[in-house]
């Protein structure tokens, strides 16, 4: 009886070598979706505001916590950015391994955090996130062989990117910035500033919030103005919530405007400079 030997599967390179080749795959990555952003930015699609504390960078929740719609859309851009850097963290290994599991590497890369603008809380856990990354693709990602479907990937991508778009596109009303400003013992007024980020006009109607028994256009020290205000494309306005007795923050806002003939609303966290902490 005779016997049938195999070819052994070449072994793969080193625990340096891999690191590199994911470190390559990574930065090819970074540059693909600076590129997206950089249009994002451009045009108003993408962005965060700056006075919501928890806000992170760009894949790490870009978009207020206004709804389902924002919901979306935060996840849309996690998962895009998950995708890309899954193709060309891949198209590094295959280089060197004879097998690359696409949807196994996708599955380390969300558990470690492995995605390109995505900070965590401790500066260490990117290094330790990394290491665990190196031995899950040495010891399990190339034991497999898949490839998700190009053509699908294609497609899905475009649907990620109409999401995210079209929630930019019609919510570009940000918090700008927040201050408690001096008032008489009876009020307290909060000044708001609220930015057009957007490259359309927006008709800001109205502003409510549960905390404030009023609300109106401008700095406190100038006159009342119209109930409507106007904000050009990527231009700032002030609003001046006027709230009596103790208060606490952050708190929501709900905005009502106006973007191309559509009325829509938002709400918005608002955490003011100077308003103690709930």
């Amino acid at each position: 009886m005779s016997s049938v030997a195999y070819p052994a599967q070449p072994a793969g390179p080193g625990w340096w070598r891999t690191a590199w080749l994911m470190f390559l795959g990574w930065l090819t990555a970074a540059i693909a979706l600076g590129g997206l952003y950089v249009v994002g930015f451009a045009v108003g699609t993408i962005g965060t505001s700056t006075n919501v504390s928890e806000a992170g960078v760009i894949n790490d929740w870009p978009f207020p916590d206004n709804g389902w719609w924002s919901l979306v859309a935060n996840l849309a851009t996690y998962v895009l950015a998950l995708g890309i850097t899954t193709v060309a963290v891949a198209a590094q290994l295959r280089g060197r391994f004879s097998t690359v599991s696409e949807e196994r590497l996708a599955l380390v890369l969300l558990l470690t955090g492995g995605i390109p603008f995505l900070l965590p809380e401790h500066g260490g856990g990117i290094v330790f996130g990394f290491v665990i990354a190196v031995w899950a693709v040495r010891a399990w990602v190339v034991r497999d062989e898949f490839r998700f479907a190009r053509r699908t990937l294609a497609l899905l991508g475009g649907i990620l990117l109409l999401t995210i778009a079209s929630y930019g596109f019609l919510h570009p009303v940000w918090v700008a910035d927040a201050q408690l400003t001096t008032a008489p013992k009876s009020t307290r007024n909060v000044l708001l500033l609220l930015h057009n980020a957007g490259r359309v006009g927006v008709e800001v109607d109205h502003v409510s919030g549960a905390p404030f028994p009023s609300v109106r256009p401008g700095f406190p020290w100038k006159p009342e103005r119209a109930a409507a205000v106007r904000f050009p494309p990527s231009s700032t306005r002030a609003f001046t919530l006027t709230m009596r007795g103790s208060g606490c923050g952050p708190f929501d806002v709900r905005v009502r405007y106006r973007i191309l003939g559509i009325t829509l609303s938002e709400p918005l966290r608002v955490a003011p400079f100077g308003l103690a902490g709930c």
